[in-house]
C-alpha cells in the first residue's frame, strides 16, 4: 500500500515538473528567439516576419497557459489525493475508536448483569463497573453478611 501511494505521489510530482518544463520552457524559449531576433532587427519590416512574430507570440502565450493549468491542476490533484488519503486513516481510526466503545459498553452490561439482585439494594452498592461493592470490592456474594439496606431505595 505504502510502494502505491509513493509512485501515486511521484508521478503526480513527475507530471507537474513535466508541465512546467515541456511546455513553459520551450514556449519561453520561443519568445525570447523571437524578441531577439526583433532585437537583432534580423528579418524586420519584411511582411513574414511579422506574421512569424504574431504567431510566435500566440503560441507561446498558448504553451504558457497550457503548462501553466497542467501545473496548477496537478498539484491540485495531488494535495486533493492527500487530503482524500488522511480522511480515509482518520475515519479508520474513528472506526476503531467507535469499535473499541461498542466493546467496552457490552462489558459493562455483562459486569452489571452478573451483579447479584441482593446487592443492587444494598448501601455499600455503588453501581460504579470499577468499584461494585465498596465492603467487598473483589467478591459478591448473594449472601453477604455486610449487607445493609439502601436507604434511598426504600424511599
Amino acid at each position: 500500500m505504502r510502494f502505491t501511494n509513493w509512485v501515486r505521489e511521484e508521478l503526480m510530482l513527475w507530471v507537474a515538473y513535466t508541465s512546467l518544463y515541456g511546455v513553459m520552457v520551450p514556449s519561453l524559449l520561443f519568445n525570447v528567439g523571437v524578441v531577439t531576433a526583433d532585437a537583432l532587427n534580423i528579418g524586420a519590416g519584411t511582411k513574414s516576419y511579422e506574421t512569424l512574430k504574431s504567431k510566435a507570440y500566440q503560441i507561446g502565450a498558448f504553451s504558457g497557459l497550457v503548462g501553466t493549468i497542467t501545473f496548477v491542476g496537478s498539484f491540485t490533484f495531488l494535495i486533493t489525493d492527500k487530503r482524500i488519503q488522511q480522511n480515509r486513516i482518520l475515519q479508520s481510526r474513528l472506526d476503531e475508536i467507535e469499535r473499541m466503545n461498542e466493546e467496552s459498553r457490552e462489558l459493562v452490561k455483562t459486569i452489571l448483569s452478573q451483579v447479584p439482585s441482593n446487592c443492587k439494594s444494598c448501601k455499600y452498592y455503588t453501581g460504579d463497573v470499577y468499584l461494585l461493592c465498596s465492603v467487598h470490592p473483589t467478591d459478591m456474594q448473594s449472601d453477604c453478611v455486610d449487607w445493609q439496606p439502601n436507604k434511598i431505595n426504600q424511599l
